[in-house]
C-alpha cells in the first residue's frame, strides 16, 4: 500500500502540471454524533434493560480537491471520535486517492466504503443510529457487510451512460482478493427511480470489513420518489453465502423519508433477516429469523444541529425481542477554501 500511495501521488503531481487555469480546494468538517437510549433486550424470559449513551460514528476528516477543467484529483482523510471523560480516542475510517474526469469516470484507491455498502446506506434512512442492533451504521434490515471500511481497496465507477453507471473493483488482504461489480440504473423522471444491483465475490481471508466467513454478497435495490406524499420509498435485498458450511442470509428493508416541511421528516422502516449470527444491541447473539420495525421523528434546526428520537422493535424466533426508545443529535461545521 505504500508504494500505492508514493505512485498516487506522483501521478497527482504529473497531472497536475499539465493544466492551466487549475483550482486548489480544501475543505473540512467535525460531525458529532450522539445519542441515549432506553434499551429492553428479552431473552429466555429474561429482561435486561439498561440506558446507555452512544457514539454513533462521530468523525472529523478534509478534502483536498486539485480541479483543472473536468479532472479532480485529490486525497480524503476522515477520522473516527469518540468523546469520553477521559481523553479523545481517534480511528481513522478513510485514507483514501481519487482521480475523476466527467467524461471518463473515477478512480479511487486506500481505505474507503466500498459500492456495495454505500448502496445500502443510501437505502437507509436511520444509517449512523442506534436503531438497528449496532450504534453506528446500518438499521435492522441490513448485512454487517453494509457497515465498516475497507482496506487496500481499488474502484472504478463509470460516468452516467444512457441512464446507466458501472462499477467494478477489487480489495486485498495479504493476496487474497475480493472482487466487487455493480451496475445501476436511475431517471431523471418525477418518480427520480433508481434501481441497481451489487456483487461481491469474497475470497477466505477476505479484506471486506465485517464479512466474516461470507464468501458471497449480493444486493438488489431500488428507490422512488412520491410528490403525492412527498416521500421518499427505499428497498434493499441482500442474499449472502458462507465458506464453510455454504449456508444462505437474506436481509430485507423497506423504508420511507416523509418530509413534513423542510425542516422536519418522519422516517420509518420494516426489516427481515434470515441470518446466522446477529449481536443484539446488549451483545448477545443469536441466529434465525426476526422482524424488525423502526419509526422516527427527525428536525434539522440549521445547516449544523439536528435532533431525532425513534423506537425500534425487534423480534426474533423463541419469544426473543429487543425494544429501543432513542435520543439523539448530531452537530455538524464544516468549511474550506
Amino acid at each position: 500500500m505504500n508504494f500505492l500511495n508514493k505512485l498516487s501521488i506522483l501521478f497527482i503531481s504529473f497531472s497536475a502540471s499539465a493544466f492551466d487555469d487549475c483550482n486548489l480546494n480544501i475543505n473540512g468538517d467535525l460531525n458529532i454524533r450522539y445519542s441515549e437510549g432506553n434499551f429492553n433486550v428479552k431473552e429466555n424470559k429474561i429482561n435486561d434493560n439498561f440506558n446507555k449513551t452512544h457514539n454513533n460514528a462521530s468523525r472529523v476528516g478534509a478534502n483536498l480537491n486539485y480541479k483543472c477543467s473536468e479532472t479532480t484529483i485529490g486525497y480524503t482523510y476522515y477520522s473516527g471520535l469518540n468523546l469520553d471523560s477521559i481523553d479523545i480516542k481517534t480511528a481513522k475510517f478513510i485514507s483514501q486517492y481519487f482521480i475523476s474526469n466527467q467524461q471518463y469516470g473515477k478512480l479511487t484507491v486506500g481505505r474507503s466504503t466500498i459500492a456495495y455498502k454505500a448502496k445500502g446506506k443510501s437505502m437507509d434512512p436511520f444509517y449512523d443510529t442506534a436503531s438497528g442492533t449496532t450504534n453506528a451504521g446500518n438499521n435492522f434490515g441490513f448485512s454487517d457487510i453494509s457497515r465498516g471500511f475497507t482496506d487496500n481497496y481499488y474502484s472504478y465507477t463509470s460516468p452516467k451512460l444512457n441512464n446507466f453507471k458501472f462499477n467494478f473493483g477489487i480489495s486485498d488482504k495479504n493476496g487474497n482478493r475480493d472482487e466487487h461489480f455493480g451496475i445501476d440504473y436511475s431517471l431523471d423522471n418525477e418518480y427520480k427511480s433508481t434501481f441497481g444491483v451489487q456483487f461481491i465475490h469474497l475470497s477466505k481471508n477476505s479484506a471486506v470489513a465485517n464479512s466474516g466467513p461470507k464468501s458471497k454478497a449480493l444486493r438488489f435495490y431500488t428507490s422512488h420518489f412520491s410528490s403525492i406524499i412527498n416521500s421518499n420509498i427505499l428497498f434493499s435485498y441482500e442474499y449472502i453465502e458462507d465458506h464453510i458450511f455454504k449456508e444462505k442470509e437474506n436481509y430485507i428493508s423497506i423504508s420511507t423519508n416523509h418530509s413534513i416541511n423542510k425542516s422536519t421528516s418522519l422516517k420509518s422502516s420494516l426489516g427481515y433477516i434470515d441470518t446466522n449470527g446477529v449481536k443484539l444491541i446488549n451483545g448477545s447473539k443469536l441466529k434465525g429469523e426476526g422482524i424488525g420495525i423502526s419509526a422516527g421523528m427527525f428536525h434539522q434546526f440549521d445547516n449544523h444541529f439536528q435532533i431525532y428520537g425513534l423506537f425500534t422493535y425487534l423480534g426474533f424466533s423463541q419469544d426473543r425481542k429487543q425494544k429501543s426508545i432513542i435520543l439523539g443529535f448530531s452537530y455538524k461545521i464544516s468549511g474550506g477554501y
